[in-house]
């Protein structure tokens, strides 16, 4: 027996070709193709029409540039993350980059751990804040017990880190290696005070 099938319109084809059409004409995003420790290569794709209707792709590309920008994981390139996480025993790792850093719980009880990217583990502590004048070291503050607080993604800070003067101590990671700062909350005295010059 006969059976009835929908039929289209030429409307509804000339609309089709036209999707079509546009769809082969849009311009890809730029997405990143190649990585390496300091470098992403990003590429886009756009399309022009010569004038007998052929399709022509033309490519884009650039190449980015920064120290650390990305890290092996499991023998592939990734791209590294300004980023430090809270660990379950209350200290603090960043991993995800080629610097790798360990922040204990407590300044005053633990050290400051950076592992290279060829391995070296770096250990660190503060031991205090003090006037150095290339003849005399007078020391003014000295660290003591303080609990590290993640005030940021990438930032932990020691509030009250120091006796002897209103100072905390804040460590910066990003990925290009770790800074640390020593944030003052009151003047300290002057050298002049210690008879240094």
């Amino acid at each position: 027996d006969l059976r009835s099938f929908p039929t289209r319109r030429s409307s509804d084809l000339t609309d089709s070709l036209l999707c079509m059409t546009v769809g082969v004409l849009s311009s890809t995003a730029y997405s990143v193709i190649h990585r390496d420790a300091s470098s992403r290569v990003w590429e886009s794709t756009n399309y022009e029409t010569s004038p007998s209707g052929q399709v022509i792709p033309h490519l884009h590309h650039y190449t980015e540039l920064a120290s650390g920008l990305c890290y092996q994981q499991n023998g592939q390139w990734v791209d590294s993350q300004d980023q430090i996480n809270i660990l379950p025993d209350g200290s603090a790792a960043a991993t995800n980059g080629q610097h790798q850093v360990y922040f204990p719980a407590d300044i005053y009880n633990g050290v400051i751990t950076l592992v290279t990217p060829d391995g070296l583990r770096l250990i660190s502590q503060p031991a205090g804040i003090s006037y150095d004048d290339g003849t005399n070291t007078v020391l003014i503050a000295e660290l003591t017990n303080s609990v590290g607080q993640l005030i940021s993604s990438n930032q932990v800070i020691y509030t009250n880190a120091f006796v002897g003067i209103d100072a905390d101590l804040l460590y910066i990671y990003r990925k290009s290696g770790l800074e640390q700062d020593v944030v003052f909350r009151e003047q300290p005295p002057t050298p002049e005070v210690f008879s240094m010059d």
